[in-house]
């Protein structure tokens, strides 16, 4: 049960988690947490993470390849 909540929680509000343990690398750690679940909003990338979520929870690997094309933004 704890797993299809997890999975449920994750699949519809994906979120980037950044740890760092060194004490220099706290805030950078903070700042790439902010950039990365911006990045998610900015980039429309949910429906790849999902992909990604669902493949990691069948298939135990889940690969993202995200790329930002700037030719379409006008």
């Amino acid at each position: 049960l704890v797993r299809k909540l997890i999975a449920s929680i994750a699949f519809n509000y994906p979120r980037v988690f950044v740890h760092a343990d060194d004490e220099p690398f706290e805030d950078g750690a903070l700042a790439l947490e902010r950039l990365a679940n911006e990045a998610i909003d900015v980039m429309n990338v949910k429906p790849e993470i999902h992909q990604c979520i669902f493949d990691a929870l069948f298939c135990h690997r889940g690969i993202l390849k995200l790329g930002y094309n700037t030719a379409n933004t006008t």
